[in-house]
C-alpha cells in the first residue's frame, strides 16, 4: 500500500477540496491508466490515515478480495467468490474522479478557454487555405443552449455535481434545448446521479446510459402515485441501458417505470430471467417498445402481464430462446398474451420448430415478424440448396410462415402483398399435403390410404391448424394418393394445353388442345416460349393454369412470365392440370 497521500481536487463541484469520505463509496475512478470503483473509505488496522478500498475493473490487478489480516473491509462483486480484485490505495491527487455534465459539454463543444479559431488551414501542396466561417461555427457550438443532441459518450461524466451555482448554470445552458442525451461509457455508478441529471435537463426525450457501471440493486424508486401521464417532470421517450451486465431485468424495468419511458433497450447484458417470485418486476402501462437483444433469455411469458401495452418486442440474438408462448392444454382455451403486440423480432434466436410458429397465431395483433437466421430457417435453406427443385423449395420457409400466420403483413423486412399471400398459401397447402403423403408412405398399409378430398382436409387439419380456413379460401389440396413420388418420372406431370380465344379465360372458346408432359420444377418464364410456339404468336397472349379441374374447373391462375416461380409453386401436379393460352378476341 502506498503512503503517498495528497488531497484530491474538487471533483464533485461542491466548492471545497475535502470531499466527504462517505460520498466516495461507489464512485468510479481511474488512476495511472487503471479503472475501478471505491468499495470502502476509512482506516485499515496497523496503518495510519484514511485508505480507499477499491475493486479494479481488471481483477488481475487486485491483491485480495477486501480482507486484510483476517478482517473484511469490503467485498468484491465482480471477482469469483468475492476474491482477487481488490486493493487499498491512498487518496492521491492523480486519481481522476471524472467531470460533471456541464464540464464535459464545454470541453466537447465550446473548446478550451482561450482557444484560437484558425484563420487558415494547411493545404499541403496547395499551400495555406483561408478558413472562412470557422469563427461562426465555433460560436454556434459554444452556445450550448442551441444543442438539441448532447453527445457526451466516453467523457468521464459522473453526474451533475453538487454545487448549487453549477446546477443552476447547467439548467440554464442545457435544460431547455437538449432533447437527446448520450452518456454511454462514462463514470456513472449511481442511479440517483442519472435522475439528478434529468432534473437539470428537463427537456431530454432520449437518454443513453449504456455501458456504465451500475450494479444491482439499482435503487430506482417507483414514480409517485400522482404521476399521471404528463404531470411529472420526467417523461422519457427512449431509455437505453445496453451493455449493463451488473443489472437485472427488475432493475431495468424499475428505471423505465420511474422515468415513464415509452421505449427501452436493454441488450447485451447477459439477462436470462425476466421473472422472480421474490422480487416481482413493476407493471409498466406506458412501455410500448422493448429491445432485449443478444441476451440469454429462455422465457418471456412474464412480460405479458407486466407490459400490457407493448407493441414492439425485439429478442434478436437470444440463441437460448426456443419458444415464445406456452404450449397450453388443448382442453382449455389458450390465454391471451401480449394483446397489443404488433411487431416481433425473433431473428438469430433458437426457434427450431414450426409448432412454436403456430403458437404465434395466438397473438391477436401480430403483423410484423422476423425469423431469419433461426435454426428453423437455416435448416429449410440448407435442404432447399441441395434439392433438385431448389427454385421451388427456397420459398418453403416463407410459405410455411405466411401459410401458418394469416395476419402477417411483413416478414423479415419484406412486405407480404395480397398476390404473394395467395401464392404462398397455395404453396403451403401443397406442402402440407405432401408432408401427409410422406408420413403415409412410412406407415404400414391401411384401408384409408386413399382418402377422399374431405378426409384429406380433416387429416391435414389435425396437424396444421389453419388448413380449414385456407381450403375455404383456395380449395382443397390434392389427395394423398395423387401426390408425386421421388425420381424424375414422378416429377413429370401430364398437362393439357388449350389454345383459346376470348376476353375472359373462364368463358373463352377453346380452339384446340395439345397434350404434353412437363417437369414440375420448370420455371414459368421457361414455359412461355413453349406457349408461344403452340399459339403461333410471340406476343399478345396470356397463360393461365388450372391445377386441378376436378376440384374447381374455374380456379385459373395467371402465370406471369416475369416471375421466377416454378410450376409446382402454383400447384401443378400429375392429375390432369390444364394450361390455357388465351388469345385476344378476333
Amino acid at each position: 500500500m502506498s503512503r503517498n497521500s495528497t488531497p484530491p481536487p474538487d471533483n464533485d463541484g461542491d466548492g471545497d477540496d475535502n470531499d466527504d469520505d462517505a460520498s466516495l463509496v461507489g464512485r468510479w475512478f481511474s488512476v495511472d491508466g487503471n479503472q475501478g470503483v471505491v468499495r470502502y473509505v476509512g482506516p485499515v488496522s496497523g496503518t495510519r490515515g484514511t485508505w480507499l478500498g477499491v475493486e479494479w475493473a481488471d481483477a488481475g490487478r487486485g491483491k485480495h478480495g477486501g480482507t486484510r489480516n483476517g478482517h473484511r473491509y469490503f467485498r468484491c462483486r465482480w471477482a469469483a467468490d468475492g476474491g482477487g480484485g481488490g486493493s487499498f490505495i491512498r487518496r492521491v491527487a492523480r486519481i481522476d474522479w471524472g467531470q460533471t455534465v456541464l464540464a464535459a459539454a464545454r470541453a466537447r463543444y465550446a473548446g478550451a478557454d482561450g482557444a484560437v479559431v484558425p484563420r487558415a488551414i494547411d493545404g499541403r501542396r496547395r499551400g495555406r487555405i483561408e478558413a472562412v466561417g470557422f469563427d461562426r461555427v465555433a460560436g454556434q457550438q459554444a452556445d450550448l443552449r442551441t444543442l438539441a443532441t448532447l453527445g457526451l459518450d466516453s467523457l468521464r461524466v459522473y453526474g451533475v455535481g453538487h454545487n448549487r451555482l453549477e446546477r443552476e448554470e447547467t439548467r440554464r445552458l442545457l435544460g431547455a434545448g437538449t432533447r437527446t442525451l448520450l452518456l454511454a461509457n462514462n463514470y456513472l455508478t449511481r442511479w440517483s446521479a442519472v435522475t439528478d441529471i434529468l432534473d437539470a435537463l428537463r427537456g431530454v426525450e432520449t437518454l443513453d446510459v449504456s455501458a456504465n457501471h451500475f450494479a444491482t440493486p439499482l435503487g430506482a424508486p417507483p414514480p409517485p402515485p400522482e404521476c399521471g401521464r404528463g404531470s411529472c417532470a420526467t417523461r422519457l421517450d427512449t431509455l437505453r441501458l445496453d451493455s449493463s451486465p451488473g443489472l437485472t431485468w427488475h432493475d431495468a424495468s424499475a428505471a423505465a417505470a420511474q422515468l415513464r419511458a415509452r421505449a427501452v433497450s436493454f441488450g447485451w447484458s447477459g439477462v436470462s430471467a425476466l421473472a422472480s417470485a421474490a422480487l416481482p418486476a413493476p407493471r409498466i402501462d406506458g412501455l410500448e417498445e422493448l429491445r432485449l437483444e443478444c441476451n440469454r433469455i429462455t422465457d418471456i411469458a412474464a412480460l405479458s402481464a407486466q407490459l400490457p401495452r407493448l407493441r414492439v418486442l425485439s429478442l434478436r440474438g437470444n440463441r437460448t430462446l426456443v419458444d415464445i408462448l406456452p404450449n397450453s392444454d388443448a382442453a382449455e382455451p389458450p390465454p391471451v398474451l401480449f394483446p397489443a403486440l404488433e411487431s416481433l423480432n425473433l431473428a438469430d434466436t433458437g426457434i427450431s420448430s414450426w409448432a412454436a410458429v403456430d403458437r404465434l397465431a395466438l397473438l391477436p395483433r401480430l403483423a410484423t415478424l422476423h425469423l431469419a437466421q433461426t435454426p428453423l430457417f437455416e435448416t429449410a435453406a440448407a435442404s432447399s440448396s441441395s434439392s433438385p427443385d431448389a427454385a421451388r423449395t427456397a420459398d418453403v420457409p416463407r410459405a410455411q410462415t405466411v401459410g401458418r400466420l394469416g395476419r402477417i403483413t411483413k416478414l423479415d423486412g419484406s412486405a407480404v402483398s395480397a398476390d404473394e399471400r395467395a401464392d404462398l398459401e397455395r404453396y403451403y397447402l401443397a406442402l402440407c399435403a405432401r408432408q401427409l403423403t410422406e408420413s403415409h408412405e412410412q406407415s404400414p398399409p391401411s384401408p384409408n390410404d386413399n382418402p377422399t378430398a374431405a378426409a384429406t382436409v380433416d387429416l391435414l387439419a389435425q396437424a396444421f391448424p389453419r388448413i380449414p380456413e385456407l381450403v375455404a379460401k383456395h380449395g382443397a389440396p390434392p389427395r394423398t394418393a395423387d401426390q408425386p413420388r421421388s425420381g424424375l418420372k414422378h416429377r413429370l406431370a401430364s398437362v393439357s394445353f388449350e389454345i383459346a380465344r376470348g376476353a375472359d379465360v373462364r368463358s373463352a372458346a377453346v380452339m384446340r388442345s395439345v397434350a404434353r408432359r412437363l417437369i414440375r420444377s420448370m420455371l414459368v418464364r421457361q414455359l412461355h416460349p413453349v406457349a408461344a410456339r403452340l399459339a403461333g404468336s410471340r406476343a399478345g397472349f396470356a397463360v393461365y393454369l388450372c391445377a386441378d379441374p376436378s376440384a374447381d374447373a374455374d380456379a385459373w391462375v395467371l402465370l406471369d412470365p416475369a416471375t421466377s416461380r416454378d410450376l409446382a409453386f402454383y400447384g401443378l401436379e400429375d392429375r390432369g392440370s390444364v394450361i390455357r393460352i388465351l388469345l385476344p378476341p378476333a
